[in-house]
Protein backbone atom coordinates (compact mmCIF):
# COMPACT_ATOMS: atom_id res chain seq x y z
CA UNK A 1 0.00 0.00 0.00
CA UNK A 2 1.43 3.18 -0.60
CA UNK A 3 2.01 5.77 1.58
CA UNK A 4 -0.84 9.05 1.58
CA UNK A 5 2.21 11.71 1.67
CA UNK A 6 5.19 10.17 0.22
CA UNK A 7 8.17 11.80 -1.09
CA UNK A 8 8.18 12.56 -4.97
CA UNK A 9 11.21 12.04 -6.78
CA UNK A 10 13.31 15.29 -6.11
CA UNK A 11 15.14 15.12 -9.66
CA UNK A 12 11.80 15.54 -11.65
CA UNK A 13 10.50 18.75 -12.93
CA UNK A 14 8.03 20.38 -11.03
CA UNK A 15 4.33 19.60 -11.91
CA UNK A 16 2.84 22.70 -13.92
CA UNK A 17 -0.59 23.96 -11.95
CA UNK A 18 -3.15 26.03 -13.29
CA UNK A 19 -6.07 27.16 -11.57
CA UNK A 20 -9.51 28.36 -12.82
CA UNK A 21 -11.18 30.87 -10.57
CA UNK A 22 -9.54 33.72 -8.55
CA UNK A 23 -11.66 33.39 -5.82
CA UNK A 24 -11.23 32.75 -2.20
CA UNK A 25 -10.59 29.17 -1.92
CA UNK A 26 -8.26 29.44 -5.18
CA UNK A 27 -6.12 31.83 -3.15
CA UNK A 28 -8.04 35.13 -1.01
CA UNK A 29 -8.50 32.61 1.80
CA UNK A 30 -4.71 32.53 2.52
CA UNK A 31 -4.82 36.79 2.83
CA UNK A 32 -7.29 36.44 5.76
CA UNK A 33 -4.80 37.54 8.73
CA UNK A 34 -6.80 35.38 11.47
CA UNK A 35 -6.27 32.56 9.52
CA UNK A 36 -2.97 30.80 10.21
CA UNK A 37 -2.52 27.98 7.75
CA UNK A 38 -2.82 27.12 3.94
CA UNK A 39 -6.25 27.07 2.99
CA UNK A 40 -6.07 27.42 -0.48
CA UNK A 41 -5.13 25.85 -3.62
CA UNK A 42 -2.25 28.88 -4.55
CA UNK A 43 -1.43 28.80 -1.06
CA UNK A 44 -0.70 24.65 -1.41
CA UNK A 45 0.71 25.02 -5.20
CA UNK A 46 3.27 27.68 -3.48
CA UNK A 47 4.32 25.72 -0.16
CA UNK A 48 4.83 21.93 -2.17
CA UNK A 49 8.02 21.44 -3.66
CA UNK A 50 6.44 19.16 -6.37
CA UNK A 51 4.66 22.10 -7.88
CA UNK A 52 4.66 25.22 -9.78
CA UNK A 53 1.97 27.83 -10.29
CA UNK A 54 2.13 28.64 -14.33
CA UNK A 55 -1.11 30.19 -15.30
CA UNK A 56 -4.86 31.37 -14.04
CA UNK A 57 -8.14 32.24 -15.75
CA UNK A 58 -10.94 34.39 -14.34
CA UNK A 59 -13.79 35.93 -16.04
CA UNK A 60 -12.91 38.94 -14.40
CA UNK A 61 -9.22 40.35 -15.77
CA UNK A 62 -8.62 42.43 -12.92
CA UNK A 63 -8.75 39.77 -11.04
CA UNK A 64 -6.69 37.08 -12.72
CA UNK A 65 -4.20 40.28 -13.09
CA UNK A 66 -3.90 40.45 -9.33
CA UNK A 67 -4.49 36.99 -8.54
CA UNK A 68 -1.52 36.20 -10.53
CA UNK A 69 1.00 38.98 -9.54
CA UNK A 70 -0.22 37.46 -5.87
CA UNK A 71 1.32 34.15 -6.50
CA UNK A 72 3.71 34.70 -8.99
CA UNK A 73 1.87 32.58 -11.97
CA UNK A 74 3.47 34.25 -15.41
CA UNK A 75 0.08 33.55 -17.40
CA UNK A 76 -3.15 34.95 -16.95
CA UNK A 77 -6.43 34.48 -18.98
CA UNK A 78 -10.21 34.97 -19.16
CA UNK A 79 -11.81 31.73 -19.06
CA UNK A 80 -10.52 27.89 -19.18
CA UNK A 81 -10.36 27.09 -22.20
CA UNK A 82 -7.73 29.70 -23.62
CA UNK A 83 -5.82 28.65 -20.85
CA UNK A 84 -5.73 25.43 -21.80
CA UNK A 85 -4.82 26.05 -25.51
CA UNK A 86 -1.94 28.30 -24.28
CA UNK A 87 -0.56 26.36 -21.76
CA UNK A 88 1.02 22.95 -20.97
CA UNK A 89 -0.80 21.79 -17.53
CA UNK A 90 -0.29 19.12 -15.32
CA UNK A 91 -2.77 19.35 -12.70
CA UNK A 92 -5.75 21.91 -13.04
CA UNK A 93 -7.70 23.22 -10.06
CA UNK A 94 -11.19 24.24 -10.77
CA UNK A 95 -12.27 27.21 -8.23
CA UNK A 96 -15.21 28.29 -9.97
CA UNK A 97 -19.14 28.15 -9.25
CA UNK A 98 -20.78 24.36 -9.63
CA UNK A 99 -22.28 25.65 -12.83
CA UNK A 100 -19.29 25.61 -14.69
CA UNK A 101 -17.94 22.55 -13.23
CA UNK A 102 -18.30 20.04 -15.71
CA UNK A 103 -17.56 22.09 -19.49
CA UNK A 104 -14.27 22.80 -17.81
CA UNK A 105 -13.33 19.73 -16.92
CA UNK A 106 -14.16 18.17 -20.21
CA UNK A 107 -11.88 21.07 -21.31
CA UNK A 108 -9.00 19.57 -19.31
CA UNK A 109 -9.29 16.21 -20.45
CA UNK A 110 -9.39 17.20 -24.44
CA UNK A 111 -5.98 19.39 -22.89
CA UNK A 112 -4.45 16.52 -21.77
CA UNK A 113 -4.08 17.18 -18.14
CA UNK A 114 -3.22 14.66 -15.96
CA UNK A 115 -4.97 15.41 -12.38
CA UNK A 116 -8.04 17.68 -11.43
CA UNK A 117 -8.41 19.22 -8.20
CA UNK A 118 -12.44 20.21 -8.71
CA UNK A 119 -14.19 22.46 -5.82
CA UNK A 120 -17.38 21.10 -4.18
CA UNK A 121 -20.04 20.18 -5.07
CA UNK A 122 -18.58 17.97 -7.89
CA UNK A 123 -21.36 19.57 -10.21
CA UNK A 124 -25.09 21.14 -10.22
CA UNK A 125 -26.67 17.74 -11.11
CA UNK A 126 -25.77 13.72 -10.55
CA UNK A 127 -25.99 13.49 -14.12
CA UNK A 128 -23.48 15.92 -14.78
CA UNK A 129 -21.00 14.30 -12.24
CA UNK A 130 -21.49 10.71 -14.18
CA UNK A 131 -20.61 12.68 -17.20
CA UNK A 132 -17.30 13.90 -15.48
CA UNK A 133 -16.53 10.56 -13.97
CA UNK A 134 -16.66 8.90 -17.37
CA UNK A 135 -14.77 11.83 -18.74
CA UNK A 136 -11.88 11.40 -16.24
CA UNK A 137 -11.07 7.58 -16.64
CA UNK A 138 -7.55 7.61 -17.18
CA UNK A 139 -6.65 10.20 -15.29
CA UNK A 140 -6.72 11.29 -11.21
CA UNK A 141 -9.86 13.46 -10.49
CA UNK A 142 -9.96 14.95 -6.73
CA UNK A 143 -12.96 16.52 -5.41
CA UNK A 144 -11.86 18.81 -2.50
CA UNK A 145 -13.64 17.69 0.72
CA UNK A 146 -10.88 18.35 2.72
CA UNK A 147 -11.56 17.55 5.61
CA UNK A 148 -10.37 13.37 4.19
CA UNK A 149 -7.04 14.99 4.57
CA UNK A 150 -7.48 16.79 7.78
CA UNK A 151 -5.72 15.35 10.68
CA UNK A 152 -8.55 15.37 12.58
CA UNK A 153 -10.94 14.07 10.94
CA UNK A 154 -8.44 11.07 10.00
CA UNK A 155 -7.69 10.38 13.77
CA UNK A 156 -11.13 10.03 14.07
CA UNK A 157 -11.57 7.28 11.76
CA UNK A 158 -8.79 5.41 13.05
CA UNK A 159 -10.29 5.38 16.57
CA UNK A 160 -13.60 3.74 15.18
CA UNK A 161 -12.05 1.69 12.75
CA UNK A 162 -9.92 0.48 16.16
CA UNK A 163 -13.59 0.07 17.93
CA UNK A 164 -12.09 2.40 20.66
CA UNK A 165 -15.69 3.56 21.55
CA UNK A 166 -17.49 -0.08 20.81
CA UNK A 167 -20.09 -0.24 18.26
CA UNK A 168 -21.83 3.27 17.48
CA UNK A 169 -25.03 3.64 18.45
CA UNK A 170 -25.79 7.24 17.23
CA UNK A 171 -24.53 10.19 15.95
CA UNK A 172 -25.89 14.08 16.22
CA UNK A 173 -24.69 16.80 13.97
CA UNK A 174 -24.98 20.66 13.55
CA UNK A 175 -23.77 23.00 10.35
CA UNK A 176 -24.81 26.01 8.56
CA UNK A 177 -23.98 27.80 5.68
CA UNK A 178 -26.33 26.11 3.64
CA UNK A 179 -26.83 22.73 2.56
CA UNK A 180 -25.14 22.72 -0.66
CA UNK A 181 -22.23 24.97 0.74
CA UNK A 182 -21.72 23.49 4.24
CA UNK A 183 -23.88 20.84 4.16
CA UNK A 184 -22.41 19.08 1.34
CA UNK A 185 -19.03 18.56 3.45
CA UNK A 186 -20.74 17.27 6.36
CA UNK A 187 -22.45 14.90 4.50
CA UNK A 188 -19.06 13.87 2.88
CA UNK A 189 -17.14 13.41 6.31
CA UNK A 190 -19.80 11.54 8.11
CA UNK A 191 -19.11 8.71 4.81
CA UNK A 192 -15.95 9.41 5.46
CA UNK A 193 -16.35 8.07 8.79
CA UNK A 194 -19.51 5.63 8.74
CA UNK A 195 -19.96 4.04 5.36
CA UNK A 196 -22.48 4.49 2.45
CA UNK A 197 -25.68 6.30 2.96
CA UNK A 198 -29.03 4.31 2.79
CA UNK A 199 -31.72 7.24 2.97
CA UNK A 200 -32.55 10.49 4.53
CA UNK A 201 -35.35 12.45 5.87
CA UNK A 202 -35.54 16.15 5.78
CA UNK A 203 -37.93 17.88 8.35
CA UNK A 204 -39.32 21.95 7.27
CA UNK A 205 -37.62 24.66 7.21
CA UNK A 206 -38.06 26.82 10.00
CA UNK A 207 -36.78 30.42 10.43
CA UNK A 208 -33.88 30.69 7.95
CA UNK A 209 -34.62 30.88 3.99
CA UNK A 210 -32.55 31.11 1.30
CA UNK A 211 -31.65 30.12 -1.96
CA UNK A 212 -29.34 27.41 -0.05
CA UNK A 213 -31.32 26.45 2.87
CA UNK A 214 -29.63 24.59 5.92
CA UNK A 215 -32.55 22.10 6.67
CA UNK A 216 -32.92 20.04 9.71
CA UNK A 217 -33.02 15.84 8.85
CA UNK A 218 -31.91 12.40 9.65
CA UNK A 219 -29.51 10.34 7.50
CA UNK A 220 -29.34 6.00 7.52
CA UNK A 221 -26.18 4.77 6.81
CA UNK A 222 -25.89 0.68 5.72
CA UNK A 223 -24.43 -0.50 8.71
CA UNK A 224 -27.74 0.93 10.75
CA UNK A 225 -26.55 3.70 12.55
CA UNK A 226 -28.98 6.97 12.23
CA UNK A 227 -27.36 10.66 12.35
CA UNK A 228 -29.52 13.39 13.10
CA UNK A 229 -28.38 16.76 12.26
CA UNK A 230 -29.86 19.90 12.59
CA UNK A 231 -29.37 23.00 10.42
CA UNK A 232 -28.43 26.23 11.63
CA UNK A 233 -28.72 29.72 10.40
CA UNK A 234 -25.54 31.26 9.20
CA UNK A 235 -26.37 34.52 10.27
CA UNK A 236 -26.85 33.91 13.99
CA UNK A 237 -23.23 32.13 13.86
CA UNK A 238 -20.77 29.31 12.26
CA UNK A 239 -21.12 25.68 13.34
CA UNK A 240 -19.68 22.00 12.45
CA UNK A 241 -20.23 19.40 15.03
CA UNK A 242 -20.10 15.55 15.31
CA UNK A 243 -20.74 14.16 17.81
CA UNK A 244 -20.81 9.79 17.92
CA UNK A 245 -21.86 7.90 20.49
CA UNK A 246 -20.95 4.17 20.84
CA UNK A 247 -21.27 1.27 23.33
CA UNK A 248 -18.04 1.92 24.90
CA UNK A 249 -17.55 5.57 24.56
CA UNK A 250 -18.06 9.01 22.83
CA UNK A 251 -16.27 10.89 20.17
CA UNK A 252 -16.69 14.26 19.74
CA UNK A 253 -15.77 16.71 17.07
CA UNK A 254 -16.18 20.14 17.07
CA UNK A 255 -15.10 23.70 16.38
CA UNK A 256 -14.94 23.55 13.01
CA UNK A 257 -12.68 20.64 13.47
CA UNK A 258 -9.68 21.96 15.54
CA UNK A 259 -10.99 19.61 18.75
CA UNK A 260 -11.50 16.55 18.95
CA UNK A 261 -12.31 14.82 22.20
CA UNK A 262 -12.64 11.15 22.81
CA UNK A 263 -14.91 9.76 25.91
CA UNK A 264 -14.93 6.71 27.69
CA UNK A 265 -17.03 4.42 29.79
CA UNK A 266 -16.63 4.02 34.04
CA UNK A 267 -18.53 3.35 37.16
CA UNK A 268 -20.79 5.77 38.20
CA UNK A 269 -20.35 7.73 41.51
CA UNK A 270 -24.05 8.54 41.65
CA UNK A 271 -25.32 4.91 41.21
CA UNK A 272 -23.68 1.61 41.57
CA UNK A 273 -25.87 -0.10 38.95
CA UNK A 274 -25.18 2.44 36.29
CA UNK A 275 -21.90 3.41 34.10
CA UNK A 276 -20.99 6.78 32.85
CA UNK A 277 -19.17 8.53 30.08
CA UNK A 278 -16.27 9.76 31.47
CA UNK A 279 -13.70 12.53 29.67
CA UNK A 280 -10.45 10.42 29.07
CA UNK A 281 -8.54 12.57 26.97
CA UNK A 282 -8.01 14.99 23.79
CA UNK A 283 -7.42 13.06 20.62
CA UNK A 284 -6.75 16.36 18.60
CA UNK A 285 -6.64 20.00 19.54
CA UNK A 286 -4.63 21.97 16.78
CA UNK A 287 -5.40 24.17 13.61
CA UNK A 288 -6.04 22.61 10.07
CA UNK A 289 -2.24 22.33 9.69
CA UNK A 290 -1.05 21.17 6.30
CA UNK A 291 -4.26 20.21 4.90
CA UNK A 292 -4.48 21.13 1.76
CA UNK A 293 -0.73 20.57 1.09
CA UNK A 294 -1.48 16.58 2.08
CA UNK A 295 -4.02 16.89 -0.27
CA UNK A 296 -1.98 17.71 -3.21
CA UNK A 297 0.69 15.54 -1.71
CA UNK A 298 -2.21 12.68 -1.96
CA UNK A 299 -3.56 13.53 -5.24
CA UNK A 300 0.40 14.48 -6.92
CA UNK A 301 0.93 10.20 -5.12
CA UNK A 302 -1.72 9.38 -6.98
CA UNK A 303 -0.27 10.18 -10.49
CA UNK A 304 3.00 9.17 -9.84
CA UNK A 305 1.84 5.82 -8.78
CA UNK A 306 -1.64 5.14 -9.66
CA UNK A 307 -4.67 4.53 -7.41
CA UNK A 308 -7.37 7.01 -5.72
CA UNK A 309 -7.49 9.74 -3.83
CA UNK A 310 -9.01 9.79 -0.24
CA UNK A 311 -11.54 12.12 -1.93
CA UNK A 312 -12.56 10.64 -5.46
CA UNK A 313 -14.67 11.55 -8.46
CA UNK A 314 -17.05 8.82 -7.01
CA UNK A 315 -16.56 10.47 -2.88
CA UNK A 316 -17.76 13.62 -4.69
CA UNK A 317 -20.91 12.59 -6.33
CA UNK A 318 -22.35 10.80 -3.40
CA UNK A 319 -22.04 13.69 -0.84
CA UNK A 320 -23.62 15.46 -3.78
CA UNK A 321 -26.49 12.47 -3.93
CA UNK A 322 -27.07 13.00 -0.15
CA UNK A 323 -27.35 16.98 -1.08
CA UNK A 324 -29.72 16.22 -3.50
CA UNK A 325 -31.85 13.84 -1.57
CA UNK A 326 -32.18 16.23 1.45
CA UNK A 327 -33.36 18.86 -1.38
CA UNK A 328 -36.07 16.01 -2.74
CA UNK A 329 -37.38 15.61 0.86
CA UNK A 330 -37.42 19.09 1.66
CA UNK A 331 -39.81 19.60 -1.24
CA UNK A 332 -41.46 16.21 -0.34
CA UNK A 333 -41.66 15.32 2.90
CA UNK A 334 -41.17 12.17 2.37
CA UNK A 335 -38.14 10.08 3.36
CA UNK A 336 -35.68 9.75 0.29
CA UNK A 337 -33.94 6.12 -0.58
CA UNK A 338 -30.82 5.92 -2.21
CA UNK A 339 -29.36 5.82 -4.95
CA UNK A 340 -31.11 8.23 -6.82
CA UNK A 341 -32.71 7.52 -10.03
CA UNK A 342 -34.66 8.88 -12.76
CA UNK A 343 -35.49 12.17 -12.87
CA UNK A 344 -33.64 13.03 -9.73
CA UNK A 345 -30.40 12.53 -11.51
CA UNK A 346 -31.06 15.93 -13.09
CA UNK A 347 -32.35 17.74 -9.56
CA UNK A 348 -30.03 21.04 -9.54
CA UNK A 349 -28.16 21.82 -6.34
CA UNK A 350 -28.19 25.03 -5.74
CA UNK A 351 -24.61 26.84 -4.95
CA UNK A 352 -24.24 29.64 -2.65
CA UNK A 353 -20.82 31.02 -1.31
CA UNK A 354 -21.11 31.58 2.42
CA UNK A 355 -19.54 35.51 2.52
CA UNK A 356 -16.61 36.44 4.73
CA UNK A 357 -15.41 39.06 5.32
CA UNK A 358 -12.62 40.68 3.16
CA UNK A 359 -9.43 40.38 4.59
CA UNK A 360 -8.72 44.25 4.22
CA UNK A 361 -11.29 44.68 6.45
CA UNK A 362 -10.56 42.30 8.75
CA UNK A 363 -6.80 44.24 9.26
CA UNK A 364 -8.16 47.41 11.13
CA UNK A 365 -9.96 45.02 13.90
CA UNK A 366 -6.82 43.60 14.69
CA UNK A 367 -4.76 46.95 15.27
Amino acid sequence: MRPLYGRLEESREPYRAAIIGCGRVAGGFDDDPLRKTIWTHAGAYAAHPSTELIAVADIDPDAAEAFAHRWGATGRYRDARELLAREQVDILSICTWADSHKEIVSQAVVAGVKAIWCEKPIARTLAEADGMLRDCQGLVLAVNHIRRWDACYRKAKAVLEEKAIGRVQGVTCAYSGGVSNMGVHLFDALMYLLGPVRGVWVSPIHGESTEDPAPSGSITFHSGVVAHIVGCDRRSYQIFEIDILGTEGRLRIESNGYLATLWGVGASDQDSDDRTLEFPRILHDDDEGARMVDALSDILQCVEYGGQPSCSGSDGKAALEVTTAFLKGLTSGRKVSLPLRGKDLHREVPFREVVFKRAEELVPLLR
